[in-house]
């Protein structure tokens, strides 16, 4: 007697629940249908913006004739060294020069993943976003060994999403070209080590006054470790923080299983 005591109010509800229902599905359907041509619109958006940047890019074929600046020098009419002008103190060294050990702490340190990407890590730029996020601040970067070369020779160093996709692309392209050892030869040659000591040589001699055969095994992790923040990670500046770096090196380097205990 209770379900029929109110029939009038049974026949009022049940259309309320099915238009209800309808309207549900109604919104459901739009909102998919605007995700969906979102989603859209964001690829398009994406690849016009690939295809714009990528345009006017410099040719990587031109590392063939890799020519960075060099020091003028002044000899006598003997033929003996009287002076030494530079901007940036260098000295090109074959890539057969360069330690083993130094080449590891290079990869460790800078891009543990650098024989298995394409110029790109993907899960280093994932995983840096994390560590990002998680610290609130900028700790960790994503960039490969390649990007770095490719920014260090043929782009500027401004901070813009901009300069990084264009940045990303001349790595693909450093990559289609160029081996591994290459780029490695490129990289050692070219990098920034601080104090005007431009490539690893360069850095061997400011910093321990030998050349870069004789480098020993702690002292290739320290120089590998100066390209984050020459400044900053200088034995000369900040002899703590450097210490600390370099052991920062062999910890990754013996986790790699690169060096044994």
């Amino acid at each position: 007697m209770t379900e029929n005591y109110f029939p009038e109010l049974e026949r009022t509800r049940r259309p309320r629940a099915r238009a209800s229902g309808r309207s549900g599905r109604g919104v459901g359907r739009v909102l998919f249908w605007i995700a969906y041509w979102g989603c859209l619109a964001g690829v398009g958006a994406g690849f016009g913006l690939i295809t714009v940047l990528s345009q006017g890019l410099p040719a990587v074929s031109d590392l063939e004739n890799y020519e960075p600046a060099l020091p003028t020098k002044i000899y006598d009419r003997h033929g003996e060294l009287i002076r030494q002008y530079q901007i940036e103190r260098r000295y090109i060294r074959p890539y057969s020069a360069f330690p083993k050990d130094l080449i590891n702490a290079t990869v460790a340190i800078e891009d543990e993943r650098f024989y298995k990407h394409h110029g790109i890590d993907g899960e280093a730029i994932a995983r840096a976003i994390w560590v990002n996020i998680k610290a609130r601040r900028v700790v960790q970067g994503g960039s490969t060994i390649t990007q770095q070369l490719a920014r260090n020779l043929f782009l500027t160093l401004e901070r813009t999403w901009s300069r990084k996709v264009r940045e990303a692309l001349l790595a693909q392209k450093i990559e289609d070209v160029y081996s591994k050892e290459e780029i490695l030869y490129f990289y050692l040659n070219q990098i920034n080590y601080g104090h005007n000591a431009y490539g690893a040589e360069a850095a061997a001699r400011v910093y321990f006054d030998k050349t870069v055969e004789q480098l020993t095994l702690e002292e290739c992790a320290l120089i590998a470790g100066l390209p984050r923040s020459p400044g900053r990670f200088s034995p000369y500046v900040n002899p703590d923080e450097a210490l600390a770096r370099r052991n920062t090196v062999l910890m990754k380097m013996y986790e790699l299983g690169m060096i044994d205990k």
